[in-house]
């Protein structure tokens, strides 16, 4: 199985002091764009990660691992799984890559083992601040600690440049 796992970017954000959760509440616009990442999921003998470069850890550590082992335990699922992450997102750059590539492992596990919508966003909420609108998508105003997401209307009549630079 495979999906495309979108980068996003934040029209507006505002990040408040962090709560005794560890967690910062936050408020947002956030805009799904068209640069992805492709995450695939199949059965496998062992239970394995694979990175196409070194932006993102191929173990337990890995955001997208993290996402199947949730659906695992939400669904007493123990299926040994292999996850390939093809990395067109930069790491670190602030677009949602890791949290992209989490919620598209969210959406094909969960689908696979027969999760519902609302059982999906309730496992995003635990993932990460940006799991829940990268498992939605589109245009929306995000607020709390990421799991209130309220849709807006499409923007349109302007293009974004997003470059990335290595030093």
């Amino acid at each position: 199985m495979r999906a495309s796992a979108f980068a996003k970017i934040n029209l507006a954000l505002a990040v408040f002091p962090r709560m005794a959760d560890g967690f910062h509440p936050l408020r947002g616009i956030f805009q799904s764009v068209s640069l992805a990442d492709t995450v695939e999921l199949s059965a496998a003998t062992d239970d394995v990660v694979t990175v196409s470069n070194d932006e993102a850890p191929a173990d337990a550590d890995n955001l997208a691992w993290k996402a199947l082992e949730s659906v695992r335990r939400a669904t007493r699922t123990r299926q040994p799984m292999a996850i390939h992450l093809d990395k067109r997102i930069p790491a670190g750059a602030g677009l949602g890559g890791g949290s992209a590539d989490a919620a598209a492992v969210l959406g094909l596990a969960g689908g696979l083992y027969g999760m519902d919508e609302e059982q999906l966003a309730t496992l995003a909420e635990g993932l990460g601040s940006d799991v829940p609108f990268a498992l939605r998508g589109g245009t929306c105003q995000v607020e709390g600690t990421g799991e209130r997401l309220t849709d807006l209307e499409p923007l349109s009549g302007f293009a974004i440049a997003i470059v990335a630079v290595s030093y």
